[in-house]
């Protein structure tokens, strides 16, 4: 259904059991992440952005919703520390299965045949023009921070489709 952070438990039933062994035969797996949330009530992760708020807003305050590979896909506001912390955990807990890393996808931020002028950041207050070019740096911002609290002994790795001046910090 293309969740983001969630594997098809019928084609990996034993997701750390397969990246154990690829390990041990010198193989390290990263996944790709993309930042758009499948607009799903009870899918978790898109029920725990609504709760914590940290989805980006339209100007009249509604969730931003635009249209990518999961359909209709809510985008986290990566503007905000709560929204890079959030982030940041997500991906923690995704990484804590044996991936090696992630790759950050769709980031420029892709919205489909949505325009994207309606997304806003920073809860609805800041214009879409003025963080879209560095979506793909915050992003990267969150999910490093994330690997590094999952791993603090690991060097990280996160590779990023978007980038912005800065983002060789991250990724």
């Amino acid at each position: 259904g293309y969740r983001v952070f969630t594997w098809n438990t019928d084609a990996f039933p034993d997701v750390p059991g397969m990246l154990g062994r690829l390990a041990e035969q010198g193989f390290r797996m990263v996944t790709i992440v993309d930042p758009g949330v499948k607009h799903d009530p009870g899918y978790w992760v898109y029920d725990q952005a609504l709760e914590r708020d940290v989805l980006c807003r339209t100007e009249g305050g509604d969730v931003y919703v635009g249209q990518v590979w999961p359909g209709n896909t809510t985008f986290p506001d990566f503007v905000t520390e709560e929204g890079r912390a959030w982030w940041g955990e997500l991906n923690a807990a995704h990484v804590a299965s044996g991936l090696a890393g992630i790759w950050n996808d769709m980031n420029e931020p892709a919205t489909g045949m949505i325009a994207p002028e309606r997304m806003r950041f920073d809860h609805g207050r800041a214009s879409h023009e003025r963080y879209h070019n560095q979506y793909g740096l915050l992003m990267a911002m969150g999910t490093t921070q994330g690997l590094l609290a999952a791993r603090p002994e690991a060097r990280t790795f996160v590779l990023s489709r978007a980038g912005f001046a800065g983002i060789q910090r991250y990724a």
